[in-house]
């Protein structure tokens, strides 16, 4: 959403000046901004499985009066970091917030077909997802790292050679495992380190490596997230 502040400054702009201009019945929304406007709820992606930024509330309670649509979820229903600001942005706008969790690369793919309205998921801003997404400015920076077995013996790159490590699908952990360095399209001082030589295990989302390893799974030694999950 590289324009997202622009395009909603101009759009609640356009539609005072309507609202001034205007009388009588409600009219049809000219734009996205004014259907969240009248509707009364903004429809939000983001992955229900990437604690701490989202993640499910398995005690929260649906709200009883709530506008949004019986196949998304609630805040009440949600919580984590990226949560908290797609709230901010709801309540910024006057509006309930509501979630919807497709799948990681349905998000980054595009052609939403007005599915959800914006995300806010971590995503990382790359060249090639510029093409397809407008992107606000960043929100936060966090380092990518890779973490270990604890009885691995492991404690650097090149221990990794030869190895089998775990990955979210479609992540730009993905693209640079995969030494893809043209469509991780990142600027080369945001890559600190060459990729090592290793057999990528792609999962729904890096969250789910993590959790398999919890569970005993033996198939890959560690995995690459980000420093706030690890």
């Amino acid at each position: 959403m590289k324009k997202l502040y622009t395009v909603l400054v101009v759009a609640i702009l356009t539609s005072l000046v309507l609202a001034a201009c205007g009388a009588g019945a409600t009219a049809e929304p000219t734009d996205l901004l004014e259907a969240i406007k009248q509707r009364g709820y903004i429809l939000v992606s983001t992955d229900p499985n990437y604690e701490p930024q989202s993640f499910l509330d398995t005690g929260g309670q649906r709200l009883s009066d709530t506008k949004c649509p019986s196949d998304a979820l609630t805040t009440a229903e949600m919580q984590g970091f990226d949560v908290d600001v797609a709230k901010a942005i709801g309540d910024a706008l006057g509006v309930e917030t509501c979630f919807a969790t497709p799948s990681w690369d349905a998000i980054t793919a595009g052609n939403w077909a007005d599915k959800w309205d914006v995300s806010v998921g971590s995503m990382t801003i790359t060249t090639a997802r510029q093409d397809i997404l407008d992107f606000s400015v960043p929100y936060y920076y966090t380092p990518a790292v890779i973490a270990v077995r604890a009885d691995s013996g492991i404690t650097d790159l090149a221990g990794l050679e030869g190895q089998s490590l775990c990955v979210g699908a479609a992540t730009t952990y993905d693209q640079w495992l995969n030494h893809d360095m043209e469509g991780l399209g990142l600027p080369e001082s945001s890559i600190y380190a060459e990729a090592p030589n290793v057999t990528v295990v792609p999962l729904e989302t890096d969250q789910e490596c993590a959790q398999a390893i919890a569970a005993g799974r033996e198939d890959f030694v560690g995995y690459v997230t980000s420093g706030t999950v690890v």
